[in-house]
């Protein structure tokens, strides 16, 4: 959620929205939303996970376009919302629709545990890398 600012940019990420949630996997809020960027991202979980489906709160506008609706593939989820668990794994699968699909223009040098990002990299904060599985 976003409220207010200027030229914010929400790119290339992976959203999973809890099905329980009733809420929006997006919302700005504010003066200024016309200068938001909401594009290129992968949203999972939206109402009883049917990819079909996009739920789009009134204050967000075009966000479907470039928006893709399907399961990121994530190595390992657990049994879902557990502490206890220690091997949750949100590394992509190798056939992953995240994988391959950032915009190059908006991509951190790095992913989220440091390494480098590929030319063509995936979208969310964990680079795929096929040559460490």
């Amino acid at each position: 959620s976003l409220s207010d600012g200027r030229n914010n940019r929400v790119m290339n990420n992976v959203v999973v929205v809890d099905t329980g949630f009733n809420g929006f996997a997006m919302s700005i809020s504010g003066d200024n939303t016309d200068t938001f960027t909401i594009a290129n991202n992968l949203i999972w979980g939206m109402p009883v996970n049917t990819p079909s489906t996009l739920s789009i709160d009134s204050d967000v506008t075009a966000i479907a376009e470039n928006t893709t609706m399907a399961d990121p593939l994530f190595v390992d989820t657990g049994p879902g919302i557990d502490p206890s668990y220690a091997s949750y794994d949100f590394g992509l699968q190798t056939c992953s629709p995240a994988i391959g699909a950032a915009r190059s223009a908006f991509v951190p040098c790095e992913d989220f545990y440091g390494k480098m990002r590929r030319e063509v990299s995936a979208q969310g904060a964990i680079e795929h890398r096929s040559d460490e599985l």
